[in-house]
């Protein structure tokens, strides 16, 4: 680009390859972009003589920052939308964000960013407004620089804690070092901002409780007139009480709360809010409600979070007009008696989609027997209750936390005939989720029943019933026991999805079991959806929450 402006005159007009059509930017650097051949020899143990990481510095500046700096001020002029994403050497932040004032960027996405200097929006003018519709800042971009400290034996650390690099040491900083950067930005787009997602705003390392503000000294109070998508699932940081107020919107369509709902400012904000304020709030999502039923927590603590489970549960009552409501890690008596009676009683004519997360029975500390492990059920008169929400299309329920991997403990021992019994008045359902389930099997001893998935154990005629599933071709013992267990396992599930087709006339899709199927309204069939089973985890957040913008189709949307 820089040799070809010098070979052409100056009055002869000569596009640059194709930047005047490129309208999204998405800049992803891995750690060994600038290491190069160097990355294999140094990864195993993390550390990195100093030369070498000298010259990744160099390399990085030189073969991915500089050009890609250079293209955007000179040859995308149409930018719209800008991800940049580094796990590696830092950027400079007061060489991007010029370019994003300049070239009127609407979509952004800032991901371990390194902010060197916080002040960096300052040397705008005050008046100056930055036209961003939708934000996401993810994490770690919590870095402040520190003047060189000279590395221990001549090398260079990459631990979490603290990352070293040539010429400059850089390490996290504290939650409410980011305050300057993060109010001076939404105070520059709080007239356009639309979409906004904060995540780790936290330290990885000495974390000591900072609390973030979006008000500066001396700057006046904003409201965010125009957003609409809040979303705080992994914040893992506080706000002060103004920031919450000023985060919860009156104009909010979709708000996802934070993981820790319990600290006394969050606390104070939704005790202040009344039935109405968020008068178009269509989507809200709870991710984790504040835990009260672990044994190994004060009474005292118990108390409190209980408490202040029960405070997120009366705000979500206030919001009657809601179509998409996600609960998880709840209490029996908190959904069972307080929260879904209160969804059933017809206030919420509005609701098509429910996703519902019961907390399982405590695991015990040293398991050594399957016998150990507590298995639940949900009472009739929840699943009654819930049967009675009759403007449902897609439901989902949930005991436990989401399973890591498909062999995992599960303790929802599900009986699908009272689950199809107490469900059957919703006649609208199309998607219907069932997670942390497990069966009782002749193969499994009584008690042991958590350990569904675990336990392989197959007999002479599971062995030729999958035979016969296999069309009767090759030898009956082809097949290892878990791979016999795999085919009895789907072919119950299937069978359980056929029963689930005749009871509800317009679903489509139904996932039980870890596996996901489709079901065929009009030629009356049932089709696993892929080979084996499935967590679903990405499916099902973006069917039952909202939607992930590591997609980074924002831009799209819109």
């Amino acid at each position: 680009m820089k040799q070809l402006q010098c070979s052409v005159p100056g009055h002869v007009t000569h596009p640059l390859f194709i930047g005047p059509c490129i309208r999204k930017l998405t800049v992803k650097s891995e750690l060994d972009s600038g290491l190069g051949k160097a990355w294999p020899a140094y990864a195993a143990d993390g550390r990195f003589p100093e030369e070498v990481m000298v010259e990744a510095n160099r390399n990085f500046l030189a073969t991915f920052r500089d050009p890609l700096l250079h293209a955007l001020a000179h040859a995308m002029p149409n930018i719209e939308a800008i991800s940049w994403c580094l796990d590696g050497p830092p950027i400079n932040d007061d060489c991007l964000f010029p370019h994003i004032r300049r070239l009127r960027i609407r979509h952004l996405r800032i991901d371990r960013l390194v902010i060197k200097d916080l002040s960096c929006l300052d040397k705008m003018p005050a008046a100056a407004i930055i036209p961003l519709e939708s934000v996401t800042i993810g994490g770690p971009i919590c870095y402040v620089s520190h003047p060189r400290q000279p590395p221990r034996a001549g090398h260079y650390s990459l631990s979490p804690q603290r990352l070293s690099w040539p010429f400059t040491t850089y390490s996290l900083l504290l939650p409410s070092n980011i305050s300057p950067f993060l109010g001076n930005l939404l105070w520059r787009c709080k007239k356009t901002l639309q979409r906004l997602t904060l995540r780790h705003m936290d330290t990885w390392g000495d974390n000591t409780g900072g609390v973030v503000s979006v008000t500066q000294q001396g700057q006046q109070t904003f409201v965010l007139s125009h957003l609409q998508y809040l979303d705080l699932t992994h914040l893992n940081g506080q706000f002060d009480l103004y920031s919450w107020v000023t985060l919860f919107a009156p104009s909010l369509r979709h708000l996802a709360l934070p993981y820790d709902c319990a600290n006394p400012e969050f606390q104070e904000v939704l005790s202040q809010y009344t039935t109405g304020h968020m008068s178009h709030l269509e989507t809200l999502v709870v991710p984790c409600l504040p835990r009260s039923s672990n044994s190994s927590i004060p009474q005292a603590a118990a108390e409190a979070a209980a408490e202040a489970a029960r405070a997120v549960a009366t705000f979500i009552l206030k919001h009657p007009h809601l179509r998409k409501l996600s609960v998880h890690h709840g209490t029996d008596a908190l959904i069972d008696s307080y929260l879904v009676p209160r969804l059933a009683s017809g206030r919420f004519d509005s609701l098509t989609s429910l996703s519902l997360g019961w907390e399982a029975p405590a695991m015990p500390h040293t398991t050594t027997s399957l016998s150990s492990v507590q298995t639940m059920n949900l009472s009739n008169d929840t699943l009654a209750a819930i049967g009675r929400i009759t403007t449902l299309e897609q439901l989902h329920l949930r005991v436990g936390t989401f399973p890591g991997h498909l062999d995992s403990l599960s303790q929802w021992l599900i009986d699908h005939g009272l689950v199809r019994q107490n469900l059957g008045g919703l006649t609208r359902l199309q998607k219907l989720a069932f997670t942390g389930d497990t069966y009782a099997s002749a193969r499994i001893l009584q008690g042991c029943e958590a350990g569904y998935y675990l336990i392989h154990r197959v007999t002479t005629q599971d062995r030729m019933n999958a035979w016969f599933i296999q069309g009767g071709i090759g030898s009956v013992n082809a097949l290892d026991d878990k791979g016999v267990w795999e085919l009895i396992h789907r072919e119950k599930m299937i069978a359980e999805g056929r029963i689930y087709m005749a009871a509800f006339p317009k679903l489509e899709w139904l996932y039980c079991g870890q596996w996901p199927m489709q079901i065929h309204l009009q030629k009356k069939s049932v089709d696993r959806l892929g080979e084996e089973r499935e967590t679903c985890w990405t499916f099902l957040n973006r069917t039952f929450t909202m939607v992930d913008d590591d997609e980074d189709d924002v831009a799209e949307q819109t």
